[in-house]
């Protein structure tokens, strides 16, 4: 009984151990199985930026536009736009966009997806000014 207990208490030691030691390994489940990924950052005039996410299982998923903000602020009445694409990772690195779209705040897409790697990209189209930026929160989740 008592040696029991020493390799328990043993195993127990070496799993907090373990954890301890690999604090930036990620315990969730990979890619869009069951969650959602929040992509932020930044477009200025002329540029894009691309997140990359795994479907794990074929299903439907939504991307949902939580947040675009003009920097400098619009005038009244002007809603701040991107375009916006999904697709995969070319052989060059790019995001090749199959879809593409133009986004505001509020936007909601709905794409059935195979299960794979994808990407997607949002860019400046052709509404941002000299100086100007747009700040964007993009959420990809499991449809429900």
């Amino acid at each position: 009984m008592r040696r029991r207990w020493k390799k328990s208490a043993r195993g127990v030691l070496l799993l907090g151990i373990a954890l301890l030691v690999l604090p930036g390994c990620d315990t969730s489940p990979t890619g869009l199985e069951g969650g959602t990924q929040v992509f932020q950052g930044t477009v200025a005039v002329g540029g894009r930026s691309s997140h990359d996410f795994t479907v794990t299982s074929a299903g439907g998923i939504r991307v949902e536009v939580e947040s675009l903000v003009a920097d400098p602020p619009l005038p009244e009445g002007i809603t701040p736009s991107l375009g916006f694409g999904l697709g995969q990772r070319a052989e060059n690195g790019d995001c090749a966009a199959t879809f593409r779209t133009s986004i505001r705040e509020g936007t909601n897409l709905a794409f059935g997806l195979q299960e794979g790697a994808y990407c997607i990209v949002l860019a400046d189209n052709g509404t941002l000014e000299e100086e100007s930026t747009r700040t964007y929160s993009v959420l990809v989740r499991i449809s429900e």
